[in-house]
């Protein structure tokens, strides 16, 4: 299923800020895939766990704390 947002959503990505416009959900086994347009101009795919919000004080959202990555493998 993709969901188009409307209006989009400003987010935090690992290459930086941007516009995310569209998710993709491919079902239980997969994390959402969100689509965002980034400031220098590149569209880019992220994965739902690297996605994070801005701060809101209108709606009391604050800072996102972004917590350390820990490793889903065992080596």
């Amino acid at each position: 299923m993709i969901v188009q947002l409307k209006p989009e959503l400003f987010v935090y990505t690992p290459k930086g800020e941007g516009m995310a416009w569209l998710i993709t959900d491919y079902g239980i086994e997969h994390n959402k895939v969100w689509t965002v347009a980034l400031r220098d101009g590149q569209v880019m795919d992220f994965c739902q766990r690297d996605i994070t919000r801005p701060e809101n004080l209108t709606y009391g959202i604050n800072e996102p704390n972004n917590p350390e990555r820990k490793s889903y493998y065992v080596y």
